[in-house]
């Protein structure tokens, strides 16, 4: 399974993209996370056991380039994860 995000962004530019989740032993240490940019695709591994270090609530998942509008995306799966 997996949920996409698309943002509507207001201009070209380098964006961070944060994740947001509840830390907790039951969740995978792998979990893939798919951001589409302009320029191409990277896949981030999030371990999910570990409390994020933005406040305790978002992860970063780095900078990219994106377009305005709506072309670039997040994808979070549970592909190969387990918990």
């Amino acid at each position: 399974k997996s949920v996409t995000f698309t943002p509507k962004l207001p201009k070209v530019g380098e964006y961070e993209v944060l994740l947001s989740y509840t830390a907790n032993m039951g969740r995978d240490k792998n979990v893939p996370v798919t951001i589409v940019f302009d320029g191409g695709e990277s896949t981030v591994m999030v371990d999910q056991t570990k409390q994020p270090k933005i406040d305790g609530l978002f992860h970063s998942l780095g900078k990219f380039k994106f377009k305005a509008g709506s072309t670039g995306s997040v994808t979070i799966s549970n592909k190969g994860t387990e918990g």
